[in-house]
């Protein structure tokens, strides 16, 4: 219950952030969360590349869904062929791998200054 919770309050978090700042702030907050809640690294990496996979693969969704998938149609033709739905995808990995490895930082700073 308490990782569900601390998943629903950084989410929430991120989302906010992003709203009102540049899209890598929401690195920031989790690399900072993990280091404050003192987070396992491997349960980090897991919490934060779950979380903007969850968030960025979501509001592509949504942005797809405004535009009827015109605007991802015509840049996956960029990338080779690409879908619409492969273009989201590729982007939530993106997006997984930098908050995996921001949570990460943030709870291998902590072990590094804990000492």
């Amino acid at each position: 219950m308490k990782n569900i919770i601390s998943l629903l309050v950084l989410a929430i978090a991120c989302i906010l952030v992003q709203n009102f700042t540049p899209w890598w702030s929401s690195l920031v907050i989790i690399g900072l969360f993990t280091a404050i809640m003192n987070i396992p690294p491997f349960r980090a990496l897991f919490f934060g590349a779950l979380i903007l996979f969850l968030i960025w693969v979501s509001y592509a969704f949504y942005l797809n869904h405004q535009n009827d998938g015109i605007l991802s149609a015509k840049v996956g033709i960029l990338f080779q062929g690409l879908t619409g739905f492969k273009l989201i995808l590729v982007t939530g990995i993106i997006a997984a791998i930098t908050g995996g490895l921001s949570a990460l930082t943030g709870s291998l700073f902590r072990r590094a200054f804990s000492n």
